[in-house]
């Protein structure tokens, strides 16, 4: 499978970006442009609110697509995995503890047997 040239998918990302402004304007613009009719010609029924929420719907579903879901980038789930280690990393200073050092109770011999069946696993 060829790679891909990092030049052409900026371009292609742009473009992306670029229609989804012109499709954000239009919708806000048309929008505004419809209520002022609807207020006009019959306030009492707000029928302009059905094309701006319809068209609202889909475009949010393309800004999502074309930016990602709020709070989450294409590395999400890599800075969260260093984020939590860094987390651990604090909780383990700060009680003072090394990685290698387990808080295990001594193992106990009975004169019988040469550990405490409680102690067996």
């Amino acid at each position: 499978m060829a790679e891909r040239d990092p030049y052409e998918e900026a371009r292609k990302r742009v473009k992306e970006k670029k229609q989804f402004f012109r499709a954000l304007f239009s919708w806000i613009f048309t929008s505004i442009f419809l209520f002022v009719i609807n207020i006009m010609t019959s306030p009492g029924f707000l029928w302009a609110l059905f094309p701006f929420v319809g068209w609202g719907i889909g475009i949010a579903i393309k800004g999502f697509e074309v930016f990602g879901y709020p709070g989450m980038s294409s590395d999400w789930e890599e800075e969260e995995i260093e984020r939590e280690m860094r987390r651990m990393d604090r909780r383990r200073l700060s009680s003072g503890k090394k990685d290698d050092q387990l808080d295990l109770p001594p193992l106990e011999k009975d004169e019988d047997q040469a550990y405490r069946r409680e102690d067996l696993v």
